[in-house]
């Protein structure tokens, strides 16, 4: 995993991303920290930018909130291969349509009017 890691690091050299701090985040992310509030942008445009090369889609993250992701050293485990099973098995057989929705409103349509 550290090899990821190096490779986005190495794409990073020559860029506004080059020498921040940079890790595990939770579920498989890769986090860069300390990005100057004012370069948010260009950040995020070169981080868009190199795609193709670091395999990631950058997603921009504040810590105004309490719970924001923290780097860690190593990455966190994923979900068994048996919990993956459980949840392929529970999507296929839901439902979505349960409760039918107005389309131009959040309010709960009757059976009579879901043909409208």
């Amino acid at each position: 995993m550290r090899n990821d890691l190096d490779q986005i690091e190495a794409a990073f050299v020559g860029t506004p991303l080059a020498g921040l701090p940079i890790g595990h985040g939770p579920s498989g992310t890769v986090l860069v920290a300390d990005i100057d509030p004012n370069r948010t942008q260009e950040a995020w445009q070169v981080a868009d930018a190199l795609v193709s090369v670091t395999g990631r889609l950058p997603v921009m993250v504040t810590d105004d909130f309490g719970d924001t992701p923290r780097i860690r050293p190593e990455p966190e485990p994923g979900p068994s291969e048996s919990e993956l099973r459980a949840f392929a098995e529970a999507a296929e057989s839901s439902d979505p349509w349960l409760v039918y929705r107005h389309y131009r409103a959040d309010d709960d349509v009757d059976e009579g009017e879901v043909e409208y």
